[in-house]
C-alpha cells in the first residue's frame, strides 16, 4: 500500500508494490501485493503501531502497519488477527470490540460440536422446550410503534404480531432505514457521523492438509 501524504505525513515511508488498484476494487486482489494510490488523511502512532486511513475517489480504507516493527511473529500475528474484524482504527471502533481480544486470550477459543449451525438448532430446541412459538419463512415489513414505543411487527403479507419488545438481527442502520422509518430514522441518522463498513464473508473449511 502506498499513499500520497500531505505535509503532516511526509515521513511516511512509501512501499513499492505492484498492481495499482482502486480502494473499491481491493476485494478482487485478496492475497496479492497491490498499490493503493490515494491520500493519507489520518495517521495515528501508538508506540510502534501505525494506524492509517487512506482515501481515494472510490472510498476509504483502514490499515495498520506493524509487521516490520514487531519482531515476535506470534505477537504480530495476534495483533494482525484482531484488526481483521472491522478494519477500523482504535479511535473509530466501538470499545466493546475489546471484549473479543479479552475473551479469546483469557477464556480461550471454543467451537460448537457439529459446526456453527448447531448453535441455532440448540437454541430452537431449548426454545421449544420452554414453549416458544417459532414462525419461519416470514418477511417482516416494519416494526410497529405507538406513542413512542415498540408494540410489535408487521409482515410482508400484512399480518401483525404484538410484542412487548422486538429484537432486530439486522445492523442498526438498516433496521432504522428499512423497518422503522419516519422521523425516528431521520433522527437516528442526523445524530450520527459514520461511514458504513463492508459486510464480511467467513468460510469454515475442513482441509486434509495445510496450505502455506
Amino acid at each position: 500500500m502506498t499513499g500520497r501524504s500531505g505535509p503532516k505525513n511526509s515521513k511516511l515511508r512509501r512501499l513499492k508494490l505492484s498492481n495499482i488498484v482502486a480502494i473499491q476494487s481491493i476485494a478482487q486482489h485478496v492475497g496479492e501485493e497491490v498499490t493503493i494510490q490515494g491520500w493519507l488523511y489520518a495517521r495515528t502512532d501508538k508506540g510502534k503501531l501505525q494506524f492509517l486511513q487512506v482515501r481515494d475517489g472510490t472510498g476509504t480504507m483502514q490499515a495498520v502497519l506493524f509487521r516490520g516493527n514487531v519482531p515476535d511473529e506470534r505477537l504480530a500475528q495476534m495483533l494482525d488477527h484482531f484488526t481483521q474484524y472491522v478494519g477500523s482504527s482504535p479511535e473509530q471502533s466501538p470499545a466493546i470490540l475489546c471484549a473479543i481480544a479479552h475473551m479469546q486470550t483469557d477464556r480461550g477459543v471454543w467451537y460448537p460440536m457439529g459446526g456453527t449451525g448447531a448453535v441455532p438448532k440448540a437454541l430452537r430446541k431449548l426454545g421449544g422446550e420452554l414453549g416458544v412459538n417459532f414462525v419461519n419463512g416470514v418477511q417482516v415489513r416494519r416494526i410497529l410503534r405507538e406513542n413512542g414505543r415498540v408494540v410489535g411487527v408487521e409482515t410482508k403479507e400484512g399480518s401483525r404480531f404484538e410484542a412487548d419488545a422486538v429484537i432486530s438481527n439486522m445492523d442498526a442502520l438498516r433496521t432504522y432505514r428499512e423497518l422503522v422509518g419516519g422521523t425516528e430514522a431521520q433522527r437516528f441518522e442526523s445524530r450520527r457521523s459514520f461511514e458504513p463498513a463492508c459486510s464480511g464473508v467467513v468460510l469454515y473449511l475442513g482441509l486434509k492438509q495445510r496450505y502455506e
